[in-house]
């Protein structure tokens, strides 16, 4: 028997995408298209409203959001005041907001508004049922941790199994440790990098103790 709440997902190009409800600083409400992408590490990422792109919370820093097939990405980070995926309620959720017209307007925004990824998703144990087209989810130990945004200035990405360096903030505890882009993680606590998944290795950016391979030279470094 399949535990926890069900919900109807459409399914396009093999893909899975869900309806949610968020409220804006406007306390405007909205209903908005997100795909799921446990692949991603952010916990939501919005790039368009009504095919517009998507307004920005009244509070946002500036932001490297990643590396998608198109590049690096540049946006903001801010919080949505709330968020509603049924009956489950979040605050002050944190959002990437990529900046539409180098993602958005390029990957096909009229498809979707944004996409929920592993940070809200490791929140649940989650079935996925495409046959039926639903999922079902049910909280887990992890559903009241707080949304936080990773100050080390690391930005990761996956190349045919192996992480590398995507960017490095300017002046972070990355850059200063000496880090520099396409550095390939080997590992991170001195255990292989294979025993980590993205969320996984999205927490040990805080502090760790990590081994890169940087131009063919192997080196150990700390932040």
């Amino acid at each position: 028997m399949k535990k926890g709440t069900k919900f109807p997902i459409e399914l396009i190009n093999n893909r899975p995408f869900v309806l949610a409800d968020m409220v804006l600083n406007n306390n405007a409400k909205h209903t908005v298209k997100l795909l799921l992408d446990c692949g991603a590490s952010h916990a939501l990422s919005m790039q368009a409203l009504n095919e517009k792109p998507f307004p920005l919370p009244d509070s946002t820093i500036v932001a490297n959001l990643g590396v998608g097939l198109n590049g690096l990405i540049d946006g903001h980070i801010g919080r949505i005041p709330a968020f509603n995926f049924g009956k489950y309620h979040f605050k002050n959720i944190l959002s990437g907001f990529p900046a539409f017209e180098s993602v958005a307007a390029k990957t096909g925004y009229k498809m979707q508004d944004g996409n929920l990824g592993a940070e809200f998703l490791r929140r649940f144990n989650i079935t996925y049922d495409y046959q039926q087209n639903s999922i079902y989810l049910k909280p887990n130990n992890h559903y009241k941790e707080p949304f936080e945004y990773d100050m080390s200035g690391i930005e990761t990405y996956v190349e045919n199994d192996r992480y590398f360096i995507g960017r490095i903030e300017a002046g972070s505890p990355a850059a200063k440790a000496g880090i520099v882009e396409n550095d390939e993680l080997l590992s991170l606590n001195l255990k292989p990098i294979e025993q980590y998944s993205l969320d996984d290795i999205s927490k040990f950016f805080k502090l760790m103790v990590l081994d890169l391979a940087y131009k063919n030279i192997q080196m150990r470094k700390s932040s």
